[in-house]
C-alpha cells in the first residue's frame, strides 16, 4: 500500500515535512535521518540530532496508485503552508517516489508500455549513450572477476541444452560453423590461443575437443 506521511518536530509536535513511499514509515525515516542531500529538511534533521533527537514519523492516508498518490503528496503540500505550517518540502510535490512500486503498480506500468515502439532516433540515442559510458576509463564491469557458482553454471548448461533444441537455433550455428571451418579453422585457432593464457590445461583440452566435433559437425550434420 503507498502511505502519505508527515513528519514532524518533536519538541514541538509541528508538521516540517511531507513525503510518500511504499515502503513501511520506519524504513523511510532511517532514510530521512541518513539523507546525505543538501536540503531544508536535512538542515532541520541535522539540527535535531545535535540534540540528540529526531523526527517522528505518522501516517496521513494510504492511497493505491501512484498517480492518486502525487495527488495527494501535492494536496497536503498546498494546503498545510495555508493553516500556518512552516513546511521544509522545496517543492509542490509529485515529482518523485520514494521505495519500491506495488506489484499492483508494476502490472498497471507493463500494460501502459507493451505495443509502445521507439523511433529510431531514441534508439540511436540509447546506443550512443550506451558506447559513451563503456568507454569512459572510468567504467568498471560489476561482474569483471566474478565467478558463478555450480548452480548456475549448471542452470546456463541445461538452458543451452534446450536451445540447441530449436530447428532455427541449430541451423544458425551450423551455418556459423560451416562458415568457421570454410577459412581453415583460423578463428578456432586464436580462440584457443586465448584460452591457454586463461584457462588450465584440462579446459582447454576439453574446449578443443568441443570445437573438432562441432567442426566435423559442421561438415556432415543434417538440419531438421
Amino acid at each position: 500500500m503507498l502511505s502519505i506521511y508527515a513528519l514532524k518536530d518533536p519538541r514541538t509536535n509541528e508538521i516540517r515535512y511531507i513525503g510518500k513511499t511504499s515502503v513501511g514509515l520506519d524504513v523511510r525515516l532511517r532514510g530521512h535521518l541518513h539523507e546525505r542531500k543538501n536540503t531544508l529538511k536535512r538542515e532541520w534533521v541535522k539540527n535535531l540530532k545535535s540534540e540528540n533527537l529526531q523526527p517522528t514519523i505518522h501516517l496521513l492516508e494510504e492511497i493505491e496508485n501512484v498517480d492518486a498518490l502525487n495527488m495527494a503528496e501535492k494536496k497536503w503540500i498546498a494546503i498545510l503552508p495555508h493553516l500556518g505550517v512552516k513546511l521544509t518540502n522545496e517543492t509542490a510535490g509529485g515529482d518523485g517516489f520514494q521505495g519500491r512500486h506495488t506489484n499492483k503498480s508494476k502490472e498497471k506500468m507493463s500494460r501502459a508500455r507493451k505495443g509502445r515502439k521507439q523511433s529510431k532516433e531514441h534508439v540511436q540515442k540509447r546506443m550512443e549513450a550506451l558506447r559513451k559510458t563503456i568507454q569512459n576509463p572510468s567504467y568498471s564491469n560489476p561482474h569483471k572477476g566474478s565467478r558463478l557458482s555450480a548452480e548456475h553454471r549448471q542452470k546456463l548448461s541445461e538452458a543451452k541444452k534446450e536451445t540447441w533444441k530449436t530447428p532455427d537455433y541449430r541451423k544458425s550455428t551450423v551455418e556459423r560453423l560451416r562458415r568457421i571451418a570454410s577459412k581453415g579453422g583460423s578463428s578456432l585457432k586464436l580462440t584457443a590461443s586465448k584460452m591457454r593464457r586463461r584457462q588450465s590445461t584440462e579446459t582447454i583440452r576439453k574446449r578443443v575437443e568441443t570445437r573438432k566435433r562441432n567442426k566435423e559437425m559442421a561438415n556432415g550434420v543434417q538440419i531438421g
